[in-house]
């Protein structure tokens, strides 16, 4: 929901999701999460008119704002950067961000140098669209404390996806992605160890008419 526009167009937006799940495979055990803290909670974030996400934060003050690594991967709008000028099939733009949240009593620092690329007109459902594709690098960063044990993360990888982008209606109607990371987990405490991880996550985000 559109609560404010300003004259220079930046938008304050209530947004939350309708159904989140987070699948896991790994260590020969298949994890299904069903993230019922997302559907039930709302987020205020404040929108430059290109969609860059300038200010997310909880629009229910009496939730906690505590989530764990699955979640955050949804928590905050993940929306496609698109030029602040008129492009043809074929051009392309960069987006370089920097995302910070909290997570398990610590904080994670996502970092993301990704270039989009005009691919062509494509219609999606119902809807007239521009198929944009982007790709790049990630790096992420952080510390966390669980069970009594702190833990520190770094890693990097590849990120790459498409969207689907309805200019007469100014929406993003789908975006699908993949990143693939290499992390490594240090934890000191209780047990002291070095643990090298793979990650590889599939997401998609469809708008529900």
């Amino acid at each position: 929901m559109v609560e404010d526009v300003t004259k220079e167009g930046v938008m304050t937006v209530v947004y939350s999701y309708a159904e989140a799940k987070f699948r896991m495979k790994g260590m020969g055990r298949d994890t299904t999460m069903d993230l019922k803290d997302l559907t039930t909670a709302s987020t205020r974030a404040e929108i430059l008119p290109t969609g860059k996400v300038i200010k997310n934060k909880t629009a229910d003050t009496s939730k906690s704002t505590k989530s764990s690594m699955a979640m955050n991967m949804f928590a905050n709008a993940n929306l496609a950067i698109l030029p602040d000028k008129s492009v043809a099939v074929g051009d392309k733009w960069p987006r370089v961000s920097s995302d910070t949240t909290e997570s398990e009593g610590g904080q994670m620092i996502y970092k993301r140098n990704l270039e989009y690329t005009a691919l062509a007109r494509e219609k999606r459902g119902n809807r007239e669209c521009l198929k944009i594709d982007f790709k790049g690098t990630m790096e992420i960063t952080g510390k966390m404390k669980q069970m009594g044990m702190d833990m520190v993360l770094e890693g990097s990888g590849e990120v790459s996806g498409t969207v689907w982008f309805d200019p007469a209606a100014g929406l993003l109607i789908e975006d699908q992605n993949i990143n693939i990371i290499e992390m490594t987990m240090a934890l000191t405490g209780q047990a002291q160890m070095t643990i090298p991880m793979t990650q590889k996550v599939n997401s998609t985000q469809k708008l529900i008419e």
